[in-house]
């Protein structure tokens, strides 16, 4: 297994674990009106280290 298929693998894992979906950052929040991608990070990182999932003021977790 590459680099590649670990991370999705990874990623395939995490969203089993969370329940996060796919979302587009411009999303509207329906709680604060903010945009999806001014939500603060959760504390999963990828494989370079960088966040790469936001959690929602109603507690939804999402991949932008």
């Amino acid at each position: 297994m590459n680099d590649v298929e670990k991370f999705l693998e990874e990623v395939r894992l995490e969203k089993e674990k969370y329940n996060f979906v796919r979302a587009s950052g411009d999303c509207v929040c329906e709680v604060c009106g903010k945009k999806y991608y001014q939500h603060k990070f959760t504390e999963h990182r990828d494989w370079d280290d960088n966040p790469f999932l936001n959690k929602l003021c109603d507690g939804r977790i999402v991949k932008l």
